[in-house]
């Protein structure tokens, strides 16, 4: 497979991305699915059938001496020695990124984020650069979009969660310097006015304004 072959399908219908950053997306959060979440919560995401084939491979595989055990007790450590756990994995992580969109993927994809905060993780924003090499921005922006509801307003500002394909900043540090300098301390009185927020953030609108457009 090459780098120039192009998927356009699922949430990557409108913005194409190479066969290797889908199957690089899909290999990121199989490999999570298996390891952080829960039989429950995989019966979510996946048919009854290639669960239940799962925990039975899980199981035989626990039951051996370690000696003879084909794959680590914790799934998603390492390359699936099963092909119960590679199908379920991989079914799981197509039913995120088969959606046709972030939007419709978010509440799959949030199944996977509860499942961190239940082992004591939590899923930053930022997090899925980590998740492999060659992993797409089209995963970024579901994993943004399934986080967004948990994001502070100024970190939901910043990662444009109110688009439909939200996405990290992109600006460099010279050209946030260029804006500042042409932003107001603070933003249009006309501006502030045609919001008329409560009385009781009334007195620092415009500032907070100004400070909210260049993130």
């Amino acid at each position: 497979m090459t780098t120039k072959a192009r998927s356009r399908f699922g949430v990557c219908g409108r913005n194409a991305q190479s066969s290797l950053s889908v199957l690089a997306d899909m290999k990121g959060i199989a490999r999570r699915i298996l390891f952080h979440m829960p039989s429950y919560r995989i019966s979510r995401l996946v048919p009854d059938e290639p669960v239940q084939a799962h925990l039975r491979a899980g199981e035989h595989n626990s039951s051996l001496s370690s000696a003879k055990r084909r794959a680590p007790v914790d799934p998603g450590r390492a390359a699936p020695a099963y092909v119960a756990t590679a199908a379920a994995g991989a079914t799981a992580a197509w039913s995120i990124l088969g959606q046709a969109d972030c939007r419709q993927a978010a509440p799959r994809m949030r199944e996977l984020h509860e499942a961190f905060v239940e082992r004591g993780y939590w899923a930053s924003p930022t997090v899925t650069r980590a998740w492999g090499r060659h992993t797409s921005p089209v995963l970024e922006s579901v994993h943004l979009a399934a986080v967004a509801s948990a994001l502070w307003p100024n970190a939901a500002l910043r990662y444009r969660t109110a688009l439909p394909t939200p996405s990290m900043p992109t600006t460099t540090p010279s050209q946030v310097t260029a804006r500042a300098r042409k932003t107001p301390g603070a933003v249009w009185p006309l501006w502030a006015v045609r919001l008329n927020p409560v009385p009781q953030v009334r007195d620092h609108l415009a500032a907070s304004l100004a400070a909210s457009l260049l993130l």
